[in-house]
């Protein structure tokens, strides 16, 4: 569906579930542990991500890291709360 949007555009893709697993891995480490080996490897995800849009299911956790991540660009990213909470 969003793909079809950014296809009549011309305008970029999007990927269904870029990462989940990765990025749900990789919060709940980071809550069990506190390494911050894990907020990097979140933050190296974000900045890998080669689509304007992803969508799917497990992002609710990470979504403030991309709000914070993505900070001053020209997206939207769904959340406001920190990511050290």
């Amino acid at each position: 569906m969003f793909q079809e949007i950014y296809d009549r555009l011309g305008a970029g893709s999007a990927k269904h579930e870029y990462c989940a697993r990765e990025f749900y891995n990789a919060f709940s480490d980071f809550k069990t542990t506190k390494d911050p080996r894990f907020l990097a490897d979140i933050d190296r995800m974000i900045d890998e991500c080669p689509y304007e849009c992803i969508v799917g299911n497990g992002y609710a956790a990470v979504l403030p890291i991309f709000a914070e991540r993505l900070a001053g660009r020209d997206v939207y990213a769904g959340a406001s709360s920190s990511r050290r909470s």
